[in-house]
């Protein structure tokens, strides 16, 4: 966040009676990752400073062309809380206010951890709905699926304790995250019609993505005792990028499956996230310049179904 912890934001809020609003601006063009993030404080003492302030966060998210707002305070009154629910559903998608209430707690004689709690919150699937309307645009069967998946998946992740964040709901058929290093990222795939089930992979883009390809395969024993299961290690030398895959059979026509493949999902996510998260930082830039490059960039590899 910037540069500034949960902690000294917890703080502010809580200790202070503090009023956050933060900011993340749009990618810049020819970027697929997002903006930076900026951080506003101010007094919210009286309930006229309450709205001044929700101007004022209107006014900044305006000048900054930004494309999410988070307003962090001690406590919404229910106006406020209308407020944002108001903005949501006027708003075009892409555009998203979030109105979260913290506080502090503490178990025994730890030190105080910050709680954060949700108020008020987008509701993608409306959004999508009012787009389409507008444009007159009909989702195709393929598209559909893939939508109402991952917003069943981002649902069951906002439920679990982990460190993958909820996804919005999405027209393709993978998701990605990044490994904290640029070119390398983990994704889920799920597949409706042609090898129907859902894979959970390791993908290696960019110029460098054979050479690192090699050094993490003579770990491949290691890699593969860690896990506890067996994966396919997909060089595919006839393209540029590689995969490391594991892979569920599955026909994810039926529904009724999918609290059972999401929870396969998570499981191997996190297991292969934990084996090589700390294997790939080796392959980050002495630059710094390395992000999480690979958070919903395409996977390097990725067959999309047909639409």
């Amino acid at each position: 966040m910037s540069g500034i912890s949960v902690w000294k934001l917890a703080k502010g809020v809580v200790g202070y009676h503090g009023m956050f609003a933060l900011f993340h601006k749009r990618p810049s063009e020819g970027t697929s990752s997002g903006g930076v993030l900026i951080l506003q404080g101010a007094s919210i003492s009286a309930v006229g400073r309450h709205l001044i302030n929700l101007g004022q966060i209107l006014t900044y998210a305006a000048g900054l062309d930004v494309f999410t707002v988070v307003w962090i305070a001690k406590r919404f009154t229910d106006e406020h809380r209308a407020t944002l629910d108001w903005l949501n559903e006027i708003s075009q998608e892409g555009l998203n206010f979030f109105g979260l209430e913290i506080e502090l707690w503490r178990i025994g004689d730890s030190l105080p951890a910050p709680k954060l709690n949700i108020v008020s919150k987008p509701n993608e699937w409306l959004k999508f709905i009012k787009t389409r309307t507008i444009t007159g645009k009909d989702l195709s069967p393929a598209e559909q699926n893939w939508f109402d998946y991952w917003k069943s998946f981002g649902e069951f992740l906002d439920g679990e304790d982990s460190r993958f964040m909820p996804l919005k709901p999405r027209m393709v058929n993978w998701a990605g995250w990044g490994l904290g290093v640029a070119d390398v990222g983990l994704s889920a795939v799920v597949r409706f019609s042609k090898n129907k089930g859902a894979e959970v992979q390791i993908d290696l883009s960019g110029p460098e993505a054979k050479e690192r390809f090699g050094i993490l395969e003579t770990e491949k024993k290691a890699i593969e005792k860690e896990l506890g299961f067996t994966l396919d290690w997909q060089e595919r030398p006839d393209i540029l990028g590689s995969r490391i895959v594991v892979t569920r059979n599955k026909d994810l026509n039926d529904r009724s499956a999918w609290p059972e493949i999401h929870r396969w999902m998570l499981d191997k996510m996190t297991a292969m996230e934990g084996a090589f998260r700390p294997r790939v930082v080796v392959f980050k830039k002495p630059t710094g310049l390395d992000d999480s490059a690979g958070d919903n960039s395409k996977p390097a590899g990725v067959d999309v179904e047909d639409r």
